[in-house]
């Protein structure tokens, strides 16, 4: 449909920003189009893109690989997101898994990109619904270690709500690094 209709494509990459300049600051909106579009890693499941705004606002610290490798069995993990639209929530959690490799493959089940590149994800154990994709998850320290992804179908195809997928935070972190210094030569 973009192909055959540009100005669908305009109204695509146009986007509005709702933000706070600080934690007890009002919400304020700031309309933007996205100027560049580039695909992560070799999922292509992520985009980083770029684009301009009347203020620059305070951004959460990803963390490193080596932050995530320091996360151990039964470290409490937290991640924000809004479940089905029903607003936002704050949760508690675990790591299940450091990588998605999946215990009980549906044969049936469509191919997703952690079932191709299983150590670029992570699994979760926390609840959640759709609409937490692309939340984050924070460490102890208050870094982004993931952002969320999907969810494992096993069970004859039905979603495990509480076995959710995630996009190590780390890779997004070095995406971001690589267009950064591409941007800058």
């Amino acid at each position: 449909a973009l192909l055959e209709n540009p100005d669908a494509y305009e109204d695509v990459m146009k986007i509005t920003i709702v933000y706070q300049e600080h934690f007890h600051a009002p919400l304020r909106k700031a309309r933007t189009s996205i100027k560049q579009l580039e695909w992560m890693i070799p999922t292509q499941d992520w985009a980083i893109f770029t684009m301009e705004l009347p203020v620059k606002l305070p951004c959460v610290q990803l963390a490193t690989k080596e932050e995530f490798e320091s996360i151990q069995p039964y470290d409490h993990i937290y991640s924000m997101g809004a479940d089905n639209g029903s607003g936002l929530f704050f949760r508690e959690g675990v790591i299940a898994s450091t990588t998605a490799v999946d215990p009980y493959p549906d044969p049936k089940a469509e191919i997703s990109p952690w079932d191709t590149y299983p150590d670029n994800f992570f699994r979760v154990y926390q609840s959640h619904w759709y609409g937490a994709s692309g939340c984050p998850i924070f460490n102890r320290a208050g870094k982004i270690i993931g952002i969320f992804d999907g969810y494992f179908k096993v069970n004859h195809g039905h979603p495990v709500t509480h076995l959710t997928i995630a996009t190590k935070g780390h890779l997004i972190l070095e995406a971001l690094t690589k267009t950064q210094s591409q941007l800058t030569t």
